[in-house]
């Protein structure tokens, strides 16, 4: 979990995935919070839900992405699994922290529901 201040007393919490084989991070999800302690009670809340939600197979604002990519500099292509509002939400996470030129998205889509 990466915390930063935002300004004033509200502080900004995110929480990122690294997948050790490709060796790539990913944003999962940023909140904010009124102090840390608000920051991790709504981060905590979040996470339980969309785990809650995701089991249940419910109809939730969430939808399940999968990413087709490479890196500039290798030659193996990787696929990632995200769960966003939409694709724009989804990019937001793919390339968070990372240089856009760097990567090369080959597919992107929205994965069917699951019943």
């Amino acid at each position: 979990m990466t915390p930063y201040i935002k300004g004033g007393t509200n502080i900004s919490l995110k929480v990122i995935t690294y997948n050790p084989i490709h060796k790539t991070h990913f944003l999962l999800h940023r909140i904010d919070g009124i102090n840390a302690l608000d920051a991790l009670h709504k981060m905590y809340a979040h996470i339980y839900n969309i785990k809650e939600l995701l089991q249940q197979k419910t109809n939730t604002e969430y939808a399940s992405y999968t990413v087709k990519w490479c890196h500039k500099d290798k030659t193996e292509t990787n696929y990632s699994f995200f769960y966003g509002e939409n694709m724009e939400a989804v990019m937001k996470k793919f390339y968070y922290h990372k240089r856009r030129e760097d990567y090369t998205i080959l597919y992107a889509h929205l994965n069917p529901k699951l019943k």
